[in-house]
């Protein structure tokens, strides 16, 4: 059992550009479209829950009928969109594969493989990460671990220190989750982020 979540609410960062980030075209198609290409080789339309704020009708008008939508009234963080759809799922019980959609450059592969590795270590969260050989120019979270190899958090590179950026193993934006305790874990992030909003990778040091 696996609904999607789609994170689509975000506000575009080039000057001079008036629709949203995921409206930008890639190729001969918007970004969110191949994001949802990759969403439907594993879920039914009916099952894509697809997050929308800024220029919400505009995203909408381009996807049509054929997905749930959400809305994210306030930009309060990746966080606290996932949780928007915590109420329409609130008997749901399965997985959820969250997806971000300006993020379009995954492999099918690469989806598929994180789903079964879920599902074989019976996981509350499964993240999708890879490693740079880049030594800048890496605008992405880190994934830190404790001395076991155990994953214990994802600190964006804003919040980096020196030393956390020189990791090299990368948080790439896909992720699969229990629902039960994934919103569980929101709820907790919510309350100990009210200030500045709550993170999605944030949830992965409070399941960890």
């Amino acid at each position: 059992m696996l609904k999607v979540v789609i994170l689509a609410a975000a506000q575009g960062e080039r000057p001079g550009v008036e629709y949203p980030r995921v409206l930008q075209p890639l190729g001969d198609k918007p970004i969110i479209n191949h994001v949802l290409n990759l969403a439907r080789q594993v879920a039914e339309p009916d099952d894509i829950h697809v997050i929308v704020g800024y220029m919400a009708g505009a995203v909408r008008e381009h996807l049509g009928p054929a997905y749930q939508y959400v809305l994210q009234e306030q930009a309060l963080g990746t966080g606290h969109a996932v949780a928007q759809v915590a109420s329409l799922l609130r008997d749901y019980d399965g997985d959820l594969l969250i997806l971000y959609g300006d993020t379009p450059l995954i492999r099918s592969s690469s989806l598929r493989g994180m789903l079964l590795r879920h599902r074989l270590k019976r996981a509350d969260l499964t993240l999708l990460a890879g490693v740079s050989r880049a030594d800048t120019g890496l605008p992405y979270g880190r994934i830190v671990r404790d001395h076991a190899g155990c994953i214990v958090e994802v600190v964006e590179e804003a919040d980096a220190s020196a030393a956390v950026r020189e990791i090299r193993e990368l948080n790439l934006g896909a992720y699969v989750a229990r629902a039960r305790p994934l919103f569980a874990a929101l709820d907790e992030v919510a309350r100990a982020s009210a200030d500045r909003g709550a993170l999605l990778t944030d949830v992965v040091r409070v399941l960890a």
